[in-house]
């Protein structure tokens, strides 16, 4: 949305224009074309707006783009061409931060810099080159912060000058931290089935792991898996946005409707929890393939539901925290957490 009463559309054929959210009219077309389009589900970041909503940043390819969201001009004297495709962004007050991908946009180089956002031209005078597997980026108190090439690096956006708070960083399983969540106490790093917490110091707070189900399990449920991780890197990605511009988010709660307004109140909750396909149950309870809820703030599982070793077809409603479970050909199971 661009104000409370019109929102911007990128399309291939159409390509950039800004809309009535009210009556569905055309306000302005954009001169930018682009040739496939940015999804969020191919890996690219969201357009971005500065703080006074007057420009839009667009990625596109390996390109990136300002925009003026009052008549659609292209600000910039020439797009800026990148190493690879923008995977993330965050607006400050030093300059916008982009942090690139090599698997994003086809063939590319991971990167991650400072751009000015009325030349587009980067701003450090050396480019921080350790981003073996980066993770997502959060900004805080004029720090980039990420894990990368096995630790956790500070990065002054002004410079791009950095330091590392904690080194030797090792999941079970070989696995990469994908993803960093700004906590209030901390940084959390998580992959499929480890997360870990490390304070604003540097210091692990705990580490959490979670073994994967056997591999002939993983391979039957691999669809589901799959679409698993992309609605959770897109609830991250979204929450690390939050974080990194330094702003609360606005939402329009539905106040007259009662499944709206529970639904909203959920969604604060639903911050507090991972949900982790893994081997659940134990004690007196059988094993298997389950569903394992994960307490971010200290590590602890705290509640498991097995799925059992047929193929389990379900999906997870994180903000509720209910499991819809397939369990008959013509039956679907609820279960809570």
């Amino acid at each position: 949305m661009v104000g409370s009463d019109a929102f911007l559309e990128l399309t291939s054929g159409m390509g950039l224009r800004k809309m009535s959210a009210k009556t569905g009219e055309i306000l302005w077309t954009s001169p930018l074309k682009v040739k496939a389009l940015p999804a969020l589900r191919h890996g690219y970041a969201p357009m971005l707006l500065n703080q006074d909503q007057s420009v839009v940043y667009v990625p596109t390819e390996r390109y990136l783009y300002a925009v003026s969201t009052v008549d659609g001009s292209v600000l910039w004297n020439e797009p800026k061409k990148l190493k690879g495709g923008v995977a993330q962004m965050a607006y400050t007050a030093d300059g916008i931060v982009v942090k690139g991908s090599g698997a994003v946009g086809g063939k590319g180089k991971p990167f991650i810099m400072v751009l000015d956002p009325k030349t587009g031209e980067p701003t450090w005078k050396k480019p921080f080159k350790d981003l073996a597997n980066a993770s997502s980026f959060i900004v805080r108190e004029g720090k980039i912060v990420l894990y990368a090439d096995k630790a956790i690096f500070s990065i002054s956006i002004k410079d791009g000058s950095a330091g590392i708070l904690a080194r030797k960083i090792k999941f079970k399983d070989g696995e990469i931290p994908h993803t960093m969540e700004l906590r209030e106490n901390g940084y959390l790093l998580r992959a499929s089935q480890n997360m870990a917490l490390y304070d604003f110091s540097g210091k692990q707070v705990y580490h959490s792991y979670n073994k994967a189900p056997q591999a002939s399990l993983l391979a039957k449920v691999a669809s589901t898996a799959a679409i698993m991780a992309v609605n959770a890197a897109s609830a991250a990605a979204a929450h690390d946005r939050a974080m990194a511009t330094g702003r609360d988010q606005e939402y329009e709660l539905i106040s007259g409707n009662p499944v709206m307004s529970e639904r909203f109140k959920q969604t604060a909750a639903s911050d507090c929890y991972v949900y982790v396909l893994a081997v659940a149950g134990g004690g007196s309870h059988k094993k298997g393939a389950g569903i394992v809820q994960v307490d971010k703030v200290d590590g602890e599982n705290k509640k498991s539901i097995v799925l059992g070793t047929k193929e389990p077809d379900y999906e997870m409603d994180e903000i509720g925290g209910r499991l819809f479970f397939m369990s008959g050909k013509k039956e679907i199971t609820c279960y809570s957490f």
